[in-house]
């Protein structure tokens, strides 16, 4: 069998090389997008959902109501409701405000607004100390204070900023460092743009939290829930973006969820975070299923260049294809010759169209970026891992897609009649060649 191989296939190879190289490129640019769109999609479907609600992962379950928000005087019910199960509740203002001195048309950055005067209720404020939190209902995090902050000093800065319409806040290190670098030297004051309004701030110091996603990338701000109200919400300024909730250690979080959800009724959602995840990946769906389709016809068009390109083939190899049959060289021999020709070629192409994917989806990635932060939520950076179990699938669907293009221009190849190949008569066209040929293409056009 190899001796046919490299007699028939390798010297036909040989002969049309640019036949070869259309096959290779049509199944490489086949793979490189099945890879292309499969990497985009596992970074969307991982990265996504947290990157919408950063500060959802650090709680046990969540209160929210995605319309209007929830009613801050609901976080004093449930802890006065002292629901078995519930250790800590902390409301959670979560929005996109822009600072426009930062870019040419403004950066926008996460603002979370926080219960300031429980979270730092013990917290010394010593200049340029780092201050640490226990664990609460926004979970570890740090702070580096900028000025002295301790004793009068703090509260007459604070109430110095209030009275001057300036609203303290706190950043993450990357963003106050991007801030410093757009200010004169010694000003902290900065202008912020949310709903249509702009405010002034004044930054007290930078944060750091250690449970908060990635994602964010220490792009974001801090200030007092009230304030970031007042931002966000300008016309509902009682309500919050969520409700963290933390269960006690041994609690069954669906017993605590149902409880919850009891007590809440209809004023709002309690959500696990596997349900908070999936409302977001009900949004980004439609975008994953456009990638698959299109991964599924890049694949379509491939296998259509290869049907062509090995039907051409076997036409012009009818007469080594007689001389074959008539030395004794089976059907399934001849059959299996050119699907292992295609086979050869389709694992080529997916050599080469790993890797070539690979930069594709890098190529893709940014633009991508850019598109779903205007329409749904600014993202940070993402990763496109290349797994070896992506690149067996790969590899895998497109060999075989090479092996069912070139199923038919085989069978035909091994129904040849030796004497009428050998004496080159036109072959006849049998009515179940026909019916083939239109069922395969009816079924590539349905794929």
């Amino acid at each position: 069998m190899l001796a046919l191989h490299r007699s028939l296939s390798v010297g036909y190879l040989r002969l049309h090389p640019t036949r070869a190289v259309l096959i290779v490129l049509s199944i490489a640019l086949g793979v490189a997008t099945l890879v292309a769109t499969r990497l985009l999609n596992q970074s969307i479907n991982q990265e996504a959902p947290e990157a919408v609600n950063p500060m959802a992962k650090i709680a046990d379950l969540v209160v929210m109501n995605a319309q209007t928000g929830v009613p801050r005087a609901l976080v004093e019910e449930i802890r006065k409701a002292q629901i078995p199960g519930v250790r800590d509740v902390e409301p959670i203002v979560l929005g996109r405000i822009t600072l426009p001195q930062l870019d040419e048309k403004g950066r926008s950055v996460w603002l979370f607004g926080l219960d300031w005067a429980r979270q730092i209720r013990t917290r010394s404020l010593g200049s340029g100390e780092d201050n640490r939190s226990p664990g609460s209902g926004s979970g570890d995090f740090e702070i580096h204070w900028l000025h002295d902050l301790s004793a009068g000093a703090g509260v007459f800065r604070i109430v110095w900023d209030r009275l001057r319409g300036r609203i303290p806040v706190l950043a993450g290190s990357k963003l106050a460092q991007a801030l410093k670098e757009k200010t004169p030297r010694g000003d902290t004051s900065y202008e912020a743009l949310a709903s249509g309004k702009r405010s002034k701030l004044s930054l007290l110091g930078t944060v750091r939290f250690s449970d908060l996603h990635t994602l964010s990338d220490d792009n974001f701000l801090v200030m007092d829930i009230g304030d970031a109200a007042d931002l966000i919400f300008p016309q509902r300024k009682e309500n919050v973006s969520q409700i963290n909730i933390h269960i006690e250690a041994g609690a069954a979080s669906q017993q605590v969820q149902q409880r919850l959800q009891e007590y809440v009724g209809d004023r709002a959602d309690v959500r696990t975070l596997e349900s908070n995840y999936e409302a977001v990946r009900d949004v980004t769906g439609g975008l994953e299923l456009g990638f698959d389709i299109g991964g599924a016809i890049a694949l379509v068009v491939g296998l259509f260049l290869v049907y062509n390109v090995l039907s051409v083939s076997v036409a012009e190899r009818r007469h080594d294809i007689g001389i074959l049959r008539s030395v004794g060289a089976t059907r399934s021999q001849v059959a299996a010759l050119f699907l292992g020709e295609a086979a050869f070629l389709g694992l080529v192409g997916s050599a080469l169209g790993v890797p070539l994917g690979w930069g594709l989806g890098w190529l893709t990635l940014w633009p991508l970026v850019r598109f779903l932060s205007e329409i749904i939520v600014p993202l940070g950076q993402l990763a496109l891992p290349l797994s070896p179990s992506l690149m067996g699938v790969a590899l895998l669907a497109c060999v075989c897609t090479a092996m069912l293009a070139a199923l038919i221009p085989a069978l035909q190849a091994a129904a040849e009649e030796p004497a009428a190949a050998v004496r080159r008569v036109p072959p006849s066209r049998r009515l179940r060649h026909r019916l083939l040929h239109l069922f395969s293409i009816l079924l590539l056009v349905l794929a």
